[in-house]
């Protein structure tokens, strides 16, 4: 899931959380990139009972569902142009070879 989530492999996913927390809570200015890698780690996170927080999530946060979606909802209507990243930096890992599908 870091992989897809656009790390290079779990350790660059824990490497990189204290940073981009950092920066976020500092106002630093980020990449698209990682930009994207928040976004698609926090929509994990927020909806997927199987790896991320789920149906816990108001426990693990301290916000309820409604003011989450409203917030990442907000986030997501800020950042329309990391979908460009679909493909060029998402999407581009090593293929297997046909006979693999």
């Amino acid at each position: 899931m870091a992989v897809a989530m656009g790390f290079q492999s779990v350790q660059d996913l824990f490497d990189s959380t204290d940073r981009l927390t950092d920066a976020i809570e500092s106002g630093t200015p980020l990449t698209a990139m990682d930009w994207l890698r928040i976004l698609l780690a926090t929509e994990i996170v927020f909806s997927s009972n199987t790896i991320g927080s789920g149906l816990d999530w108001s426990m693990t946060s301290g916000f309820t569902d409604e003011e989450s979606l409203a917030l990442l909802r907000s986030v997501q209507r800020k950042l329309p142009g990391i979908g460009n990243l679909i493909g060029v930096a998402f999407g581009t890992r090593y293929r297997r070879p046909s006979t693999f599908r």
